[in-house]
């Protein structure tokens, strides 16, 4: 997608820990080093940078067809007092991904397990079989496993708009993970190795040395973990498992763009952003897969590299480019039904690796 816009210059975002100061530092001076920031999550950064200046809405700039095919749900979740401070990148969907090696080695049926109770006996028919060290594993960072979870049973658990921990199906959520874990990679609650803690979570690192039966995450981490496989098409993918007389819900949120207020080449960054959400190389139109934070720059001379050569954590290595056109150029976790399978990659957001600042594309982080 990148060679379409042989002027674009993309960098690793300075955004570890979700930081945002050298935005908001820029934003005082009134300028902005990138035109298009690729790796936002509405309900982590979006609101700070909006009320910090850092951010415009898109809505007098995102074509109206490309607006109109925006799911209302994934559209409310970009807005903040009726105006739309998101494009939608991809979606994380938290669900069910397994080694169905190991299933089919513990003689279990390659399928998501149903509810909760029978992902528990089939995590400890993979122990009890030898046929991987752990039966299971899940993300501790609380918006990857303990809200969805808890959506499992019932997504009736906020107050004044907030989660509320003290809720019977959150707290039957958190002794559902207490109950995993008896099966689960025993570093399960440490942080992660990159991004603040966020990446490189312990979970990944037991799923892509195939040592774990069952995975719940948002389905790109298992998607991206299974490349790491002997054999990657052992990976199969379903809905999250629910409490018995439970919801069957599950949890979603979106990872977008966001349009710097002090940048330069604002229409240019509209035809890149449409290009990178809806066209494949074909031509043909697209959803978004694998994201990565990015912040690209749309300016028309090139700029030298900021950050210097050396590899970001991540193993991405921090780039700064310019973009010379040719001619011209809420809630935090939302509900939906947990009941089909997913096949899409994408890498992201769970929550953010580093992201990237634009003027233009985001490299292959994960969040």
């Amino acid at each position: 997608m990148n060679g379409q816009f042989p002027g674009i210059n993309y960098q690793i975002a300075p955004v570890e820990g979700f930081g945002i100061e050298r935005f908001v530092a820029e934003a005082k001076d009134q300028r902005s080093t990138w035109d298009v920031y690729v790796g936002q999550t509405p309900f982590v950064e979006m609101s700070a940078m909006a009320a910090a200046g850092v951010i415009e809405p898109w809505d007098d700039y995102i074509p109206k067809d490309v607006r109109d095919d925006i799911i209302e749900s994934i559209g409310q979740e970009n807005l903040i007092d009726g105006k739309m401070y998101g494009w939608p990148f991809l979606l994380d969907v938290i669900g069910t991904g397994w080694h169905s090696g190991f299933t089919a080695q513990a003689n279990l049926p390659d399928e998501a397990p149903a509810t909760w109770d029978i992902y528990l006996e089939r995590a400890k028919a993979i122990v009890d079989s030898g046929a991987a060290p752990f039966g299971a594993t899940f993300d501790s960072h609380g918006w990857r496993s303990l809200v969805p979870f808890t959506h499992s049973m019932s997504p009736d658990v906020y107050k004044n708009g907030l989660f509320d921990f003290t809720s019977d199906a959150a707290v039957e959520a958190l002794v559902l993970m207490k109950k995993i874990m008896a099966y689960a990679n025993p570093d399960i609650l440490l942080e992660g190795a990159t991004d603040g803690g966020v990446n490189g979570t312990p979970d990944e690192v037991a799923f892509a040395a195939q040592r774990v039966g069952y995975y719940n995450k948002y389905f790109n981490a298992p998607l991206r973990m299974a490349q790491n496989w002997d054999d990657p098409t052992q990976l199969h993918l379903g809905p999250l498992p629910k409490f018995a007389n439970g919801a069957g819900s599950t949890v979603f949120w979106t990872t977008g763009s966001a349009l710097f207020k002090y940048g330069q080449n604002k229409e240019q960054v509209v035809e890149y952003i449409r290009a990178l959400t809806m066209t494949s190389r074909s031509g043909r139109t697209r959803s978004s897969a694998h994201p990565a934070a990015i912040l690209a720059s749309c300016r028309r001379t090139s700029r030298s590299m900021r950050s210097g050569n050396r590899r970001s954590r991540t193993g991405c290595r921090p780039s700064s480019a310019s973009f010379a056109p040719s001619s011209t150029m809420p809630r935090p976790s939302r509900t939906t039904s947990s009941g089909s399978s997913s096949s899409s990659s994408a890498s992201r957001s769970g929550r953010p690796t580093s992201r990237a600042r634009s003027r233009i594309p985001r490299s292959r982080c994960r969040r």
